[in-house]
Parts: structure tokens; sequence; C-alpha cells
């Protein structure tokens, strides 16, 4: 079975494994167990107690599985184990087998070949490319999937491990090999020929003669010790000169017959493996090795974006291209006539010549690629004229304008092979685009040299097959230039504003353009207009296409010539939601720039949104300003200041979307939340102006509530709620009346001495007492009265009231007229003498005249910053006697 990833992740940091003193463990074996060790994963190794294989890390140690145990045992290693004395990695293949107890369990626990999981977590590169790559290659092509992750991941290593092997093998004559091996595989009689090894060893010789040399030189040594006198001296040096040299000389020619016999055995060994056939299973994994290499080439998935990836990627395609070019050692065929001559190139060419063709394509690089047409031309025809041109100077297109029927021969041949077909048909333009833009460039060559020789050929087929191939040229040339490839783009460019091609002026080329230079990073007004301009005068298709058509509304968004236009084209491309289009527009155009913040909010597209935020603003501030909100929350940021912005300036789905918020809020009982964040927006008139009454109420005595505090609640009531009412007085709230007297009847706790007469000089204000008045107000009023005439007549809201009350009039009729209350401050003697005293005529009830109210006095004018009334009623009602 392949490996299973997600169950190796799973198992690797907790691995149930036996241990040799009997219990077992959960062990684990992650980066920082190779990094701390130094090892890998089932890595074979050799300690002081024998051969063993690494399983992982526990309680701080790491643990080995010893070839003749049962389970693992620790080790008190606390760094690089190969550090220490005793332990050092497996290099013989001998030993790098697994005992059947460590197999049978890591096979059982993961599930898989223990070769297969070895290959991918003990560097799977280096054993490719060494003398284990049979296993290592099997065990890839079962587990195809996680390769290419694995090669995708660490193509920079891949890349460094294959340029080195290439390198090592570009040279070999490897044909040879195979030549010799596909012999032995048809003819089978041939029999096994063994060249003799001859044993003629000279070391021993040579040992004994070393010997002698250094005896000789002790006895000399020993005389000339003993002796004295020079003469005696220089006779000895001579007599031991003549025997040194003999044995010198004998040396050396012992020597000399050594080393050849040395050579001598290296050769035999040579022959033996050659007629073992041990070449040719070295060169079939060198093809596997190459096979494996082109085919994962082809597999992994392009990452355009990334640079560093790409550059790698390129490099890997151009090294495979020059590597099967340097093997293609196909001779040139002789000369014949050009059908046999095709036929016969056709029939030599190796299939390895079309994929390093397809290689250097895909790789962009122009100097290998030129050698592969130059290649085919060759062989296609020995008498052309391109033969003498050089890779690095040569120019297909140039030479396809001088050779119209040379190019005709060499395309229809490329396009008819089924190996380049299979290329030309797998590999797509999203992936793939310098590929893609290479067959533009070839199929644009081979349709302006159709276009020439059909005019001294009257063939009927030649027109149909320039319609074919033009309609699907400009197909594959509209599909790169919409998928934003900057170099072809400017080809097409080159190409119209040459005006030698008359196939790519296109009104479809024309509309590609157009939306290039209005996309970005390639926005190009002056480019844009242009080309617009000059697809809407080309001519079409009988069918329109609808990119066209498209462009052309896209074109409208931005320079139509009114408002009106402009805006009825990004309404229609929002109809038809066309998207892409709209956010192009969305760069200049303030309505569809709201659209499209709109849209990328909807899906997700967060970075994208913020490029439409400026621009949208000036279509409509407060919608902006709410999705500009709606953003910054996604991403987790402060998202207040944009969403009072848009309750500001009146979007009203904000307005709602902030008592729903309020309303969840304090059904979740969250007044932490509340007090902290939405609290004193209560303070902002725009902010009451779109709450309800109760929604207000709830908040403020949910927060109130929650203090719990008698002082803080006295503080809440005395700043707080009184810089509220003040900024109700102040400012023009809707609901003010409304609001105030549900404080006043609902939440009396929440006011304060100051507070109440705030709340009244409000009330009187709005000229709410001259009608008649809430029977609950009026009797909430007298409450208040009676129970603060308790506290005497020095009292600040005593002070106060009757102040009050002597320019509020009405209130005073409204109170003694309505039964409950005049009940109630009946039994207030201070009320009572009050009225006695300014001599209110409580009888006339409907002619009440309404005085200048409290702020009028002065007494809260300069504290709280209310505004005085500026004059007293007209109307009769509750005025004085006399």
């Amino acid at each position: 079975m392949p490996i299973d990833i997600n169950k190796y992740y799973s198992l690797i940091v907790k691995m149930p494994c036996p241990s040799e003193g009997g219990p077992t463990l959960n062990l684990a074996f992650g980066k920082d167990t190779a990094k701390r060790w130094g090892v890998v994963f089932l890595q074979r190794i050799k300690t002081p107690n024998g051969l063993g294989t690494v399983i992982g890390e526990y309680k701080d140690r790491l643990w080995i599985w010893l070839d003749d145990n049962r389970g693992v045992s620790r080790w008190e290693v606390k760094d690089n184990l190969f550090s220490m004395k005793g332990f050092e990695p497996v290099k013989k293949p001998s030993m790098k087998s697994y005992p059947d107890e460590v197999e049978k369990y890591i096979e059982n626990l993961f599930q898989c070949s223990i070769n297969e999981l070895v290959t991918f977590t003990q560097n799977p590169f280096l054993l490719i490319f060494g003398e284990e790559s049979k296993q290592a290659i099997e065990a890839i092509e079962k587990n195809w999937g996680l390769w290419l992750e694995y090669t995708t991941t660490n193509l920079n290593t891949w890349s460094n491990y294959f340029t080195k092997y290439l390198q090592e093998h570009s040279q070999n004559p490897l044909e040879k090999m195979q030549q010799y091996g596909e012999l032995t595989s048809r003819v089978t009689g041939i029999p096994k020929i063994t060249i003799k090894e001859f044993n003629l060893s000279y070391v021993k010789e040579i040992k004994e003669v070393e010997e002698q040399i250094f005896e000789l030189q002790q006895q000399k040594s020993s005389l000339l010790e003993q002796t004295t006198a020079k003469e005696d001296q220089e006779q000895i040096k001579g007599m031991f000169k003549n025997l040194e040299q003999v044995l010198h000389d004998k040396l050396e020619q012992l020597n000399k017959l050594e080393e050849q016999n040395r050579r001598q055995k290296m050769l035999t060994s040579q022959l033996n493996k050659v007629l073992t056939n041990q070449q040719f299973a070295e060169f079939n994994q060198h093809a596997k090795r190459i096979e494996l290499t082109v085919n994962s080439l082809l597999a992994i998935k392009p990452q355009l974006q990334d640079k560093h990836f790409m550059k790698t990627y390129q490099a890997m395609l151009t090294l495979m291209a020059q590597y099967l070019y340097e093997q293609d050692l196909i001779e040139k065929q002789s000369e014949a006539t050009d059908k046999t001559g095709k036929e016969e190139a056709e029939a030599n060419l190796s299939p390895d010549l079309f994929t390093g063709l397809v290689f250097a394509m895909v790789a962009g690089d122009s100097t290998i690629k030129k050698a592969y047409y130059l290649r085919l031309i060759n062989r296609l025809d020995n008498n052309n004229n391109a033969a003498k041109e050089m890779p690095v100077t040569f120019d297909l297109e140039i030479w396809a304008v001088s050779n119209p029927q040379q190019m005709i021969n060499l395309c229809r041949f490329l396009f008819n092979n089924s190996k380049f077909k299979q290329f030309e048909e797998g590999l797509s333009y999203k992936e793939y685009p310098l590929f893609i833009f290479e067959i533009v460039k070839l199929k644009m060559s081979f349709i302006l040299a159709l276009n020439e020789v059909q005019k001294n050929n009257s063939k009927f087929s030649i027109p149909q097959e320039i319609k074919f191939h033009a309609q699907k040229t400009i197909d594959l040339l509209v599909d790169l230039i919409l998928d934003g490839n900057e170099e072809i783009a400017i080809w097409a460019e080159k190409q119209i504003k040459g005006n030698k091609n008359p196939f790519i002026k296109n009104y479809r080329v024309y509309a590609a353009l157009a939306e290039f230079y209005a996309t970005p990073p390639h926005v190009n007004e002056e480019k844009g207009l242009f080309f617009y301009n000059e697809g809407k005068t080309s001519t079409k298709d009988p069918e329109e296409n609808k990119q066209a058509k498209l462009v052309s509304i896209l074109y409208e968004a931005i320079h139509g010539s009114t408002g009106e236009i402009r805006r009825a084209a990004v309404e229609l491309l929002n109809q038809k939601r066309e998207y892409h289009y709209l956010k192009l527009v969305g760069h200049k155009n303030p309505d569809a720039a709201l659209l499209c913040l709109d849209y990328c909010l909807a899906n997700n597209q967060l970075d994208e949104a913020k490029q439409y935020i400026t621009l949208a603003r000036k279509a409509d501030r407060a919608k902006a300003a709410y999705f500009e909100a709606l953003l910054v929350d996604k991403q987790k940021g402060d998202f207040m200041p944009f969403f009072l912005e848009a309750i500001e300036f009146g979007f009203a789905h904000a307005g709602y979307a902030l008592r729903k918020m309020l309303s969840v809020l304090l059904e979740k009982k969250q007044i932490e939340e509340i007090n902290e964040r939405y609290l004193n927006l209560l303070n902002k008139p725009f902010v009451l102006n779109i709450l309800t009454v109760p929604v207000i109420k709830d908040t403020i005595m949910a927060v109130y509530n929650s203090t719990g505090d008698t002082q803080q609640q006295e503080e809440f009531r005395e700043k707080w709620m009184f810089n509220l009412l003040v900024v109700v007085k102040n400012t023009e709230i809707v609901q003010k009346t409304d609001l105030v007297v549900t404080i006043i009847t609902e939440c009396r706790e929440l006011l304060s001495d100051e507070g109440l007469l705030v709340a009244l000089s409000i009330l009187s204000k709005q000229r709410y007492f001259d009608e008649p008045g809430d029977p609950f107000l009026l009797d909430a009023i007298a409450q208040i009265i009676t129970e603060q005439d308790k506290k005497g007549p020095k009292h600040f809201f005593n002070l106060g009231i009757y102040d009050f009350l002597k320019n509020n009039t009405k209130l005073v009729v409204l109170l003694m007229n309505n039964s409950s209350s005049k009940e109630r401050l009946a039994q207030c003697e201070r009320f009572t003498s009050f009225i006695k005293k300014e001599q209110i005529r409580i009888e006339e009830s409907d002619k009440v005249k309404n005085q200048p109210s409290l702020a009028n006095l002065g007494l809260f004018g300069d504290n709280n910053n209310l505004p005085e009334e500026k004059g007293p009623s007209p109307s009769p009602m509750g005025t004085k006697k006399g």
C-alpha cells in the first residue's frame, strides 16, 4: 500500500513501540529530534553494542532498536549521536537491511513498505542518485502524489543533486552500454567469459628490499661513528654508496612492476563487469533516473508567482533540454528526395528530441531552443541555408520569411508528430505560458508561410488550412494576453505596429490588448484607448465575441462621455455578474468601486477590497464607510470609527446593525462589552437618532445595574447620565421628548437632582406642557416633588424646582388637573403654598400661559451649556393673578 501521509503525520509524533525493558512507549520523531541528535528516522547505525535502528525520542532521550533485541533501548546521549565514541552511520549496503522484527513493526504500524517510508524520510534525492536508486524509484512510483509534493517543496535541493549527477554522466558512452545490453538480451547463447586474474603481487619483495636498505644505512652510521679519521670516513661512504644504489634500483623496478600489476587488476575487474552486463544494469538505472526526472518536471505544477521557484524550475528544464540534445546522436540522413528524407527523418528522430524541444520551450531558453530548431531543419533538409547558422544568431521568424516552404515542412512535421501533439494538447496556457507562446509564434509563422506559398500555388486546401490555424492561434494568443503575460502583449503589439502580419489585426486581439492595458499593473490609458478604438473599426466575425463586447462596456464605464452612460455601463456589468470587468472599472469609476468593495467583502477577498475604498467613498461615503468597517472587523481591527462614520452620514443599514448588536448583547447579558465599547456612543446625537428609546433605556439601565456599588451608581448619575441629558437638550434628537419621558417615568434612579431639573427643562423647551400630558409622567413628577420635599427647603432640587415651576405654570396646572398627581401634591405643604403665593389659577386649565423655562434663569446656563429660552409663550394659560 502507498504511504498514507495523514496517518504518517499522526503516528510519527506518537509511535507505540515495544521497549527492551518490557512496557510499550510512545516515541516521537520530529525536526527537533533530527537536529539535536544528527540522525534521521529509521537510520541504520553502528553502536558500541552492535548494529541498530534509530526509532525516536521519549522523555528527552534517544531510543534505538538494536538488531538482536525485542524492542528499543534508551541511550544517554544529549547531543549529536556521532560525536560519541562507538557510534557511526552504516555505509555498507549489506548492513543497511533491517532486522525482521523492526521491519514487521514499522510496516504494521504505518501500513506501508519500510522501503517506501525510508525513501521519503531519508532524503529521497540521495537515494535516487545513489546505489539504492532502484528501490527508491519504485517507492516513488507507488507514491507519485507524495513525490510531487516533496519535489515542489524541495526543488532547489533536487536541482543541486540533479545538476551534479548530469555533470558526471553527460559524457558517458551510454549508447555502447545499451547496445551490449540489448545484444545479450536477444542472443542468449553467448558463452560467459571470465578473464583470469593473476596474482603477481611484489609487495613482499618491496618490503624486503626496503628492510635491506634500512639495515645497510644503520651499519654505515655505526662505522662512521667509530671512525674519526676523515680519510677513513670517506672510504666507508664510498664502499656503502654502491651497495645502496643497487638496492634503490631494485626497489624502483619492483614498484613499477607493482603499479603495472595494480592496473592489470583494475582492467580485469572492469572487463569482467562488462562481460557480466553490470554496465548495462548501470545504464538501465541511469535511464530510469532520467525518465523519473522528465516525468517529474512535466508533472510538477509551475509556481508562476514564485520567482525563486521558477528560476530553479526553468534552470532544470534547460539543463535537461541540453542533456537530451547532447544524447541525440543520430547521424544526419543521407541526401534523398524531399519525401523520402522526411519519412526517414520522422522514422529515425528520437522521441527524446521532441521532449527536449518542449523543455526548452517551457523554460524559455532561446539558445537551446534555437539549437533544436536548427537540428530539426537540418534533419528534414540537408541542403537548407540554415545549416551554416549558429544557434545564438539564428532567428526562426526571420528565417521563415525567406524560406516559407521549409517553414511549412517544419511546422507540419512538428504539429503532426504524435509526441509533440501530446505535449501541445496537455500543457495549458495557464501553467505553461512560455510554451504556448512559442506555439503561437510557430503557428503564426506557419500561417504567414502558407499565405506566401499560396500566391504561386492554387491548391484548394491551403486557404482552409490557413483559416483553421489562424483561428486556433488567435484563440491561444488572446488567452495568453488576457492571462496578463506582458512579454506576449508586447510581442502582439509589435506585430500589429509592424504592419507585416494581417492575421494578427483581429478585433479579438485588439479587445484583449485593450483589456490588458486596463488591468493593473499594466494600466496604460493611451494604449488601451488606442486598441479599443482600433477594435471598433476592425472587421468582426459573424458571431460577436463575448469578450470583445465586454471590453466595449468596460471602456464605456471608464471613458463614457456622460455620467449617465458610465453609470449604465457599470450597472450592466453588475447585472451580468461580470466581476472581472467590474473590478477593472472599479479602479477608475466610483460607482463600480463601491460594487467591487461589496463583492470582495462578500467573497472574503479582503486584501483586494482595500484597493477600492478610497474611490468608493466618492460614490457613497456612508456606504463605503460601512463596508470599510466590515473589512476592518474581519481583519480583527478597530472598526468602530468607520462604523460611526457610516451611521453619521446616514447609511440606514449601519443603524440597523447597531440596534441588532446592542439587542443581542443585552439578550446575552454581555454588559462588560456594552460598557467598554457601546455606552459612550450614546453621547453622540446621530447614534441616539438611529436607536429606539427601549434600546437606549435598556442599554443604560444594564450598565447602571451592573455596577452594584452605591458610590459608583451615584457617580454614574451625576456625571455620565447628566452629560447625556445635556447632549439631548442641546442637539436635535428626533425622539428627544419620548426619551426624556421614558427616563423620568421608568428610570427615575438614573437621575440626579441636577439631572431631574435638566430633564424637566428639556420637556419645557419642547413645549411638552402646552398640551394635556401623560398621566404617568405627571404622577412621576408629583412623586419626585413630594419625596424631595422631605429633604428640606435648602436641598438643591427644592431650590430649583419651584423656580422652574414659577416659569412653567402650565406644568402646575397639568399636575393639579390630574387626579392622582393632585392627590399626591395636596399632601405637600410647600407645593400648595407655592400655588397660593404665585396665585396660579388652576381652574383655567385650557388657558395656561407658558412662562420662560429654568434655563432662562441662568441656573444651568453657565455650568451645563444649556441654551436659554427666547421668550415667553403668548398662551394666556396659567398666568398669575394681578
